[in-house]
């Protein structure tokens, strides 16, 4: 586990399903690209691909290319991760490995017609991804529903972000906002307790962090609310550490 945490720091974990249907759209292609001397390219971009155009504009291709397959993924995988930080750290190794798988399948196809040039293979692979008739978003980083969404969950730590916020600027809620916090409380603890799916391994591990951070809060905010909502007096020293822990991960 400790090994999955670490390449998921870098890198999406697929489901067993994606990466077999990922691996054999890789063989096709490159299949296609070998034994066919065949690439699902768009006519108008064959002189892009092709020209080798020096090496800083080609260096400023391959960082626009990569720039735009990074939001493509981050925008794919988000959901699946407990907090940005962590789907944007993700995003970054799995963005590579995209743009070089790419990268291999136009080099095999240029294998017996051109000199191979590293740049220009990177900048073909990096293109290829997001403009070939076969481009990453028509490919399955979408997920299926054997992955965890956190969607909700997500949603729901916005608004107690915004109620936590509002205790520490007037130090206690209106009747309404009282119970907003405890429902929203109980609701991001349910989503936490039934987690039906398959997890990425980083975001399992902070999200019985996150459970275990939620579960004290509960307990403190109804005990200082026990008699009203009125008694509550801010975040004391008993909760500050475990307020910002709840923040920090979500």
């Amino acid at each position: 586990m400790a090994i999955k945490e670490a390449l998921n720091t870098l890198f999406y974990i697929p489901t067993s399903k994606d990466l077999v249907g990922n691996a054999v759209l890789s063989v096709c292609a490159v299949l296609l690209a070998v034994t066919f001397h065949y690439l699902p390219v768009e006519p108008s971009l064959t002189g892009l691909l092709q020209n080798s155009s020096g090496t800083f504009r080609s260096s400023l291709l391959v960082g626009m290319a990569f720039t735009v397959n990074y939001f493509i993924v981050l925008f794919a995988i988000d959901k699946y991760f407990l907090n940005s930080r962590q789907s944007s750290s993700a995003s970054v190794g799995t963005t590579i490995v995209v743009c070089v798988a790419y990268a291999l399948v136009w080099s095999l196809y240029r294998l017996h017609t051109d000199k191979w040039q590293l740049l220009d293979s990177l900048k073909a692979g990096s293109v290829l991804a997001f403009l070939s008739s076969i481009p990453l978003r028509a490919l399955t980083y979408k997920g299926n529903q054997e992955s965890f969404d956190f969607t909700i969950l997500r949603k729901a730590a916005i608004e107690w972000k915004r109620l936590a916020q509002r205790i520490e600027k007037s130090n206690y809620l209106n009747k309404s906002d009282h119970e907003a916090m405890k429902n929203v409380t109980e609701s991001m603890l349910q989503q936490l307790g039934h987690h039906e799916g398959f997890l990425q391994p980083i975001a399992a591990r902070a999200s019985e962090k996150l459970k275990e951070a939620l579960d004290i809060f509960r307990r403190w905010y109804l005990h200082e609310t026990r008699a009203s909502h009125k008694d509550l007096h801010g975040f004391d020293a008993t909760i500050r550490l475990n307020v910002d822990e709840i923040r920090n991960l979500c």
